[in-house]
């Protein structure tokens, strides 16, 4: 069952990585940051599934990045997940508070999708699970 979910999760993951990949290159710096907190959220969200950690439905990743055991070595902080969470409030909820993001934030989104998606990758695999 694990290695079923764990598997739809990458896949979902990986689609929105590539997704990312395309939005960040055509300068399409919403969509790549919205693809980016997606991959996170899900990445964070797997990772406490696999540990049977409950969490809120919720779409912000502070909440559940707290719930996040150090074992997973997730490195960036709560302002980085703030940061990523208030790039896509926007075009979610029709909020101008934010602005809209620039090239460097969807570049900067994207790395630090890119680099929780493969810490926690490699943590799946380290567990046998992928």
């Amino acid at each position: 069952m694990w290695r079923r979910l764990i598997g739809y999760v990458e896949r979902v993951i990986t689609k929105n990585l590539q997704k990312m990949h395309l939005a960040t290159k055509y300068d399409m710096c919403l969509t790549g940051c919205w693809f980016s907190q997606q991959c996170v959220e899900k990445a964070i969200k797997g990772a406490l599934t696999l540990d049977n950690i409950s969490f809120k439905p919720i779409h912000n990743l502070d909440e559940p990045a707290t719930l996040l055991p150090e074992i997973w070595n997730v490195k960036h902080s709560m302002a980085d997940l703030l940061r990523l969470s208030s790039m896509v409030v926007s075009s979610r909820y029709a909020d101008t508070r934010y602005g809209d993001p620039t090239k460097t934030d969807a570049d900067w989104a994207l790395r630090m999708a890119t680099d929780i998606f493969e810490t926690v990758e490699e943590e799946f695999r380290r567990r046998d699970v992928l």
